[in-house]
C-alpha cells in the first residue's frame, strides 16, 4: 500500500479550462472551430476569476 501512496505523489497532473460556448448537435467542425477561437486556462486561475 505505502508503495500505491509514493506513486500517487509523484503523479502530475495539469487541468486546463476552454470558455468554448458548446452546443448540443454541434458537428465536428463546428467544435474544433469554437476551440480554435477560445481561450486555455489553468484551472486555478478559471477559478479565480469567478
Amino acid at each position: 500500500m505505502e508503495y500505491a501512496y509514493s506513486q500517487a505523489g509523484s503523479l502530475f497532473v495539469e487541468l486546463k479550462v476552454n470558455n468554448v460556448d458548446l452546443k448540443i448537435g454541434m458537428s465536428l467542425e463546428q467544435v474544433k472551430s469554437a476551440f480554435a477561437g477560445g481561450s486555455t486556462v489553468g484551472v486555478i486561475q478559471y477559478y479565480n476569476t469567478l
